[in-house]
């Protein structure tokens, strides 16, 4: 799961070329890139540095990575054919800020749920539980029976 100041870039090039994402600090967390061809080499580049690419013959690979880029970001592509980017990324270094969305205190989601619905499911857990003991107990040592119904089984039992 992302954070949720998280951003998702899709960019296409066909043949050789560049596309450039202003410069700032950028924590890239997600990185893809899909090629016609496995002759194509397409890469992500931080400034001057290298930081995925595809030299491999797939012409698909899709990775979860952690890199903090303090520079420009560039997709480059060379080769014939058409290359694909998407890139998730946040503004911002994550390894020394907090997310700016989140509360200062506690986050309201934990593992995707928030706080009200993790109540609602102890709440339902708890009653399911009640009932279920409930039905075994009454299976177990029988249901008592009250009122006219008890004194005309009475009757009959003899």
């Amino acid at each position: 799961m992302f954070p949720t100041d998280a951003t998702t870039t899709r960019q296409e090039i066909n043949g050789t070329g560049n596309i450039i994402l202003a410069s700032s600090t950028r924590t890239v967390l997600y990185v893809s890139i899909q090629k016609t061809n496995s002759s194509k080499i397409s890469s992500y580049m931080c400034g001057t540095q290298n930081f995925f690419s595809s030299y491999s013959n797939t012409t698909f690979i899709s990775e979860p990575i952690q890199y903090v880029c303090n520079n420009t970001i560039t997709y480059v592509a060379n080769g014939s054919g058409l290359s694909s980017f998407i890139m998730t990324y946040i503004n911002r270094d994550i390894n020394t800020t907090i997310n700016p969305n989140a509360a200062s205190t506690t986050p309201f989601y934990s593992n995707g749920f928030s706080y009200g619905d993790i109540v609602s499911i102890m709440f339902l857990i708890l009653i399911f539980t009640l009932l279920f003991f409930d039905v075994l107990k009454n299976w177990i040592l029988g249901h008592k029976i009250d009122g006219v119904v008890k004194i005309r089984s009475d009757k009959y039992a003899k």
